[in-house]
């Protein structure tokens, strides 16, 4: 489940900005690509009209919940490597796909959102292309 659904909360949530989330594994993997949903707050409308309202159902503007930037680190010989970096993000799904790298941690330094003061995040994968 890549999203809350009703009263069952499935996402991790930051206390704050400019957060990180570190992901560790206890042997050497490879990998080339991570993706990562964001929170665009899927119980409100997107409208794609200008003159459409704004209210707590509809927004034609870029969700505050939306996570606008963040860098990705990989963990390679002891040394964290910069692997990307994403700024004015606007989509819900992330996608890094770097050169193949051996690793043993993942790092996300989250810098900040469209307004919502804490940073969600519904999901994190990597894998090996």
């Amino acid at each position: 489940m890549a999203r809350d659904e009703g009263k069952i909360i499935n996402h991790w949530q930051s206390d704050g900005l400019k957060a990180e989330v570190q992901m560790e594994w206890e042997e050497v993997v490879e990998i080339s690509k991570v993706e990562i949903k964001c929170d665009t707050n899927v119980r409100r409308n997107i409208m794609l009209r200008k003159d459409s309202k704004n209210d707590d159902k509809f927004s034609n503007t870029v969700p505050p919940e939306l996570l606008k930037s963040l860098e990705l680190y990989g963990r390679v010989k002891g040394v964290w490597v910069k692997l990307g970096e994403l700024i004015n993000n606007e989509k819900r799904l992330i996608k890094f796909n770097f050169n193949k790298v051996k690793t043993t941690a993942i790092k996300l330094s989250l810098k900040d959102t469209y307004g919502s003061k804490n940073i969600r995040l519904h999901e994190i994968r990597c894998y090996e292309s």
